[in-house]
């Protein structure tokens, strides 16, 4: 497992909204400049009991998770950020997961706008340029 899974794994947020990394007595804030995880693949999945469709997406972390398109919005230089379910926090796509999300992605040329259709319901993306640690910049 590379270092930086193994401290995203164990990365919390405080009630003030600081970050730091939590291992078992010990706790070291962190500076998160942009998000603290980062979308490394979008996949075709199946959600639940009932099995229907869904987009998967794996994480920084190790960890995957079915993908909110509600939460999907682009944002500066056109990078796309989503919000995850299990935390909370936003998670930036990486340039492949951004490429296998735009797979998916259609435009509307009457409303001038994009969308995405997951399981016969569409989706538009919001566009947002700050992210929820204010950062101004991507890496």
């Amino acid at each position: 497992m590379e270092i930086v899974q193994y401290f995203s794994q164990h990365l919390r947020r405080d009630s003030r909204g600081h970050y730091q990394i939590e291992l078992g007595h010990e706790h070291c804030r962190v500076q998160v400049d942009d998000v603290p995880y980062i979308i490394r693949g979008v996949s075709s999945g199946v959600a639940g009991v009932d099995g229907r469709p869904c987009m998967v997406i794996s994480l920084s972390d190790g960890s995957c998770e079915e993908l909110n398109p509600e939460t999907i919005r682009i944002g500066e230089n056109n990078v796309p950020y989503c919000r995850l379910k299990k935390s909370g926090h936003e998670a930036r796509f990486s340039r492949q997961a951004y490429y296998q999300l735009a797979a998916n992605i259609e435009h509307d040329p009457r409303r001038d706008r994009y969308f995405m259709t997951v399981d016969g319901r569409s989706y538009p993306l919001a566009v947002s340029k700050k992210t929820e640690n204010g950062g101004p910049h991507v890496r």
